[in-house]
């Protein structure tokens, strides 16, 4: 009869052929813990279109952790054991928050105010230590004053550990405490609290040599307490969505066009790709992307408008507003200014993150349009060089055999066609082929100046209603074509509903708000133009109060222009009547 290797007592597997008799423990202990998260998949216990991961790590607490960390206090494991533990709960905590594998350590556990699997390990250890002593008379409270009369710290003893534990956060000894133990709830109370802020204090220092962790608020961290990204952004699918693009900027993982030339060995330009004028880094994302500040202003003015009606300052605020650094921070993490209050901190956290979900969206469908170009450029290329491959094979026979000219043949004598035929000797049908296209448009400029000028293009193209409907459809891009697909089949087959509604959603009525948010912002850039910056003023005042008359506007701008100039210009401009 064969003699058994292991056997299982009260959940734990013991086994004769390791030194702790515990090899296969924690492996299970592993397994049951992912097919529990796998069995509340159901509840929305999952990554990106499930629920706010501020009641992902509840549902993780309640049922996750009790079956993972099972029978794990009164065995003694290895640093092997403890390292894959730590693993699976960081991916774990990873993955409800949908931050990628590269996110530093202690950001995945800051964001949800979660101690380490370790520390929770030793809470339970230290726990049942205080449940044994505090057993008059039994077996176990004999043993442990055995144990640790007699044992070293070298000797790998249970209890021996216990002493080891109690020393890395500096509670009372169990050499001291062992004939005189202190109450259930007292002992529960200080080991949670000691060993939680043991934790989170070590975490934050580890933090602050993070690069990435700069811009997010980690200092007011408690065990327990959730990041305001997560505690802001509610059930709604959409905010938890954002709000994970929030956490991705927090945490310093965002992969923008600078990482990618930072790790290409030079391969890769910096340059953002949208907008082609700086290299793309997290500033110029948020701030500065002249591609994206048709949705970055309005959002701006907001939140100025918050700073206003929270703050009596206006010096900090205009700091606030008017620094690169502080309103970047602000937008990603404003709870790292401690003087804002709990409702500004929310509603900034809100406008922030509508703010930034729409421009990576728009980032993100702006180069995987220029992709696919870039694709089908070269696919057709390729169509073409094969063509011009295979047509000088023929024309290399036709020359061979006597049989004249192949450029007369097919239609390609170097000069233009006729009219209704290619260069390649093919007809077509369509005689209103327009050889003249209008520049795209996004919704970030002004509506009435390009209907102006795709008018003047339809007019050199001689087109007519139909070609118009069908090449004002064609340049939209963006949040434009987002809004022409959502109109009415009656209303995109008509020229001038078409126009209406775009006029709308996009003409300077709408755009008011934006335009006078440029208007207050709008400073003189260093080496710009006096003329230049006040003809910039005025258009920018023409379109801010188009219900004034022109005497109005230009005084509005010429106000502005004085806040923007040095005192003494503005003492030349007064002496000359200006």
């Amino acid at each position: 009869m064969a003699t058994p290797t292991s056997s299982t007592h009260l959940g734990i597997e013991r086994d004769n052929t390791s030194n702790t008799g515990t090899k296969l423990v924690v492996k299970k202990r592993i397994i049951t813990a992912r097919r529990t998260v796998y069995a509340l998949m159901g509840a929305g216990l999952h990554g990106l279109n499930g629920v706010n991961p501020k009641a992902a790590i509840h549902l993780i607490q309640t049922y996750v952790l009790p079956r993972l960390l099972y029978g794990l206090d009164v065995i003694t494991l290895t640093t092997e054991d403890m390292k894959n533990l730590s693993t699976y709960f960081r991916k774990l905590l990873r993955q409800i928050q949908h931050l990628p594998d590269r996110t530093a350590n202690v950001a995945s556990h800051l964001l949800l105010g979660r101690i380490t699997i370790e520390s929770e390990i030793h809470k339970r250890i230290l726990k049942t230590f205080g449940n044994i002593i505090r057993n008059e008379n039994s077996i176990e409270r004999k043993l442990a004053i055995r144990q640790l009369a007699t044992k070293s710290l070298q000797s790998g003893s249970w209890f021996t550990k216990t002493v080891e534990i109690a020393n890395i956060y500096d509670l009372p000894s169990p050499y001291d405490i062992i004939d005189n133990p202190p109450g259930k709830q007292l002992l529960k109370n200080l080991v949670n609290k000691t060993v939680g802020d043991h934790c989170i204090k070590q975490m934050i220092s580890e933090a602050k040599s993070k690069s990435t962790l700069s811009r997010l608020n980690y200092e007011n961290v408690k065990e327990g307490k959730i990041h305001n990204i997560w505690k802001s952004c509610g059930t709604n699918p959409y905010a938890i969505t954002s709000a994970s693009l929030k956490a991705k900027l927090a945490t310093g993982t965002i992969y923008l066009q600078y990482h990618r030339a930072k790790f290409s060995n030079g391969h890769v330009s910096p340059i953002c790709q949208l907008c082609a004028e700086e290299e793309e880094d997290i500033l110029h994302f948020i701030l500065k992307c002249s591609k994206l500040q048709y949705i970055r202003d309005d959002f701006l003015h907001m939140i100025s408008e918050v700073l206003t009606e929270n703050l009596e300052d206006q010096d900090l605020i205009q700091e606030l507003i008017t620094n690169d650094e502080h309103l970047c921070q602000l937008v990603i993490d404003c709870s790292k200014f401690r003087f804002l209050n709990e409702n500004a901190q929310n509603r900034i956290e809100t406008l922030s993150r509508v703010s930034t979900w729409p421009s990576r969206q728009i980032w993100k469908s702006d180069l995987d349009r220029k992709r696919e170009k870039k694709k089908a450029r070269h696919e057709r290329n390729t169509e073409f060089a094969d063509a011009n491959e295979t047509l000088e094979e023929h024309r290399a026979n036709v020359y061979a055999h006597g049989e004249g000219d192949v450029n007369r043949e097919y239609g390609m004598s170097g000069q233009r066609g006729q009219r209704g035929i290619n260069t390649d000797g093919f007809r077509y049908n369509n005689p209103h082929t327009v050889s003249i296209r209008p520049e795209p448009y996004d919704g970030g400029e002004d509506w009435e100046e390009y209907i102006s000028h795709f008018e003047v293009c339809a007019e050199l193209g001689r087109w007519r209603d139909a070609d118009k409907v069908l090449a004002l459809a064609a340049a939209l891009r963006g949040p434009a074509r987002t809004f022409y697909i959502s109109l009415e089949q009656t209303e995109k087959r008509d020229y001038g509903i078409l126009t209406q509604r775009l006029g709308l959603r996009f003409g300077s009525t709408r755009q008011q708000n934006r335009w006078l948010s440029r208007l207050e912002m709008r400073k003189r850039n260093p080496g710009e133009a006096i003329a230049a910056l006040a003809d910039d003023l005025r258009q920018m005042a023409q379109r801010a109060y188009i219900d004034l008359d022109a005497r109005a506007q230009e005084v509005l701008a010429l106000n502005q222009l004085y806040k923007s100039v040095t005192p003494e210009v503005k003492y030349q401009c007064t002496n000359q009547g200006l």
